[in-house]
Protein backbone atom coordinates (compact mmCIF):
# COMPACT_ATOMS: atom_id res chain seq x y z
CA UNK A 1 0.00 0.00 0.00
CA UNK A 2 1.19 3.28 -0.85
CA UNK A 3 1.10 5.99 1.54
CA UNK A 4 -0.61 9.47 0.77
CA UNK A 5 -2.96 10.77 2.88
CA UNK A 6 -4.88 13.69 4.06
CA UNK A 7 -5.11 12.71 8.01
CA UNK A 8 -7.84 14.69 9.77
CA UNK A 9 -8.19 13.99 13.35
CA UNK A 10 -10.87 16.06 15.40
CA UNK A 11 -9.80 15.36 19.35
CA UNK A 12 -12.93 15.80 22.07
CA UNK A 13 -11.16 15.53 25.31
CA UNK A 14 -14.32 15.82 27.97
CA UNK A 15 -15.77 18.07 25.48
CA UNK A 16 -17.95 20.88 27.49
CA UNK A 17 -16.87 24.43 27.62
CA UNK A 18 -13.90 25.47 28.90
CA UNK A 19 -10.92 26.09 26.82
CA UNK A 20 -11.53 27.76 22.81
CA UNK A 21 -10.62 25.49 19.71
CA UNK A 22 -7.28 24.48 19.33
CA UNK A 23 -5.56 24.01 15.82
CA UNK A 24 -2.32 21.87 14.83
CA UNK A 25 -1.40 21.31 11.13
CA UNK A 26 1.84 18.78 9.93
CA UNK A 27 3.33 17.63 7.22
CA UNK A 28 5.85 14.86 6.47
CA UNK A 29 7.20 13.62 3.48
CA UNK A 30 6.38 9.75 3.02
CA UNK A 31 7.55 7.33 0.20
CA UNK A 32 6.26 4.60 -1.38
CA UNK A 33 5.12 1.29 0.62
CA UNK A 34 5.05 3.48 3.99
CA UNK A 35 2.85 3.05 6.78
CA UNK A 36 0.64 5.42 9.14
CA UNK A 37 0.73 4.38 12.28
CA UNK A 38 -2.46 6.02 14.35
CA UNK A 39 -2.37 6.01 18.88
CA UNK A 40 -4.49 8.37 20.11
CA UNK A 41 -5.32 8.27 24.09
CA UNK A 42 -9.01 10.12 23.86
CA UNK A 43 -11.73 10.06 21.63
CA UNK A 44 -12.41 11.74 18.68
CA UNK A 45 -13.19 11.03 15.10
CA UNK A 46 -10.60 10.46 12.36
CA UNK A 47 -10.88 11.09 8.68
CA UNK A 48 -8.48 9.49 6.05
CA UNK A 49 -8.68 10.58 3.01
CA UNK A 50 -5.89 9.50 -0.07
CA UNK A 51 -4.55 12.06 -2.41
CA UNK A 52 -1.94 11.92 -5.05
CA UNK A 53 1.25 13.73 -3.47
CA UNK A 54 3.91 11.69 -1.53
CA UNK A 55 2.80 13.92 1.79
CA UNK A 56 1.25 13.00 4.93
CA UNK A 57 -0.26 16.26 5.62
CA UNK A 58 -1.85 15.99 9.57
CA UNK A 59 -4.86 18.84 10.88
CA UNK A 60 -6.23 18.47 14.06
CA UNK A 61 -9.05 20.40 15.90
CA UNK A 62 -8.71 20.18 19.71
CA UNK A 63 -11.79 21.32 21.61
CA UNK A 64 -13.08 20.81 25.45
CA UNK A 65 -11.94 21.92 28.52
CA UNK A 66 -8.85 20.25 28.49
CA UNK A 67 -6.98 21.20 25.59
CA UNK A 68 -3.83 22.51 27.11
CA UNK A 69 -3.26 19.02 28.64
CA UNK A 70 -3.56 17.44 25.20
CA UNK A 71 -0.15 16.80 23.11
CA UNK A 72 0.06 15.58 19.39
CA UNK A 73 3.27 14.15 18.13
CA UNK A 74 3.75 13.29 14.14
CA UNK A 75 6.87 11.64 13.48
CA UNK A 76 8.88 10.35 10.37
CA UNK A 77 9.88 6.75 11.62
CA UNK A 78 11.70 4.59 9.47
CA UNK A 79 8.56 2.69 7.93
CA UNK A 80 6.05 5.69 7.79
CA UNK A 81 4.71 8.34 9.83
CA UNK A 82 3.56 7.79 13.48
CA UNK A 83 0.68 10.10 15.07
CA UNK A 84 0.64 10.20 18.66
Amino acid sequence: MTLHAILFLHLLPFVGSGDPPTTFDREVQVSRNQTLEVDIQTGGALTITGWNKDVVKVHVNLRGRDVAACKIDVSQQSGGVRLT
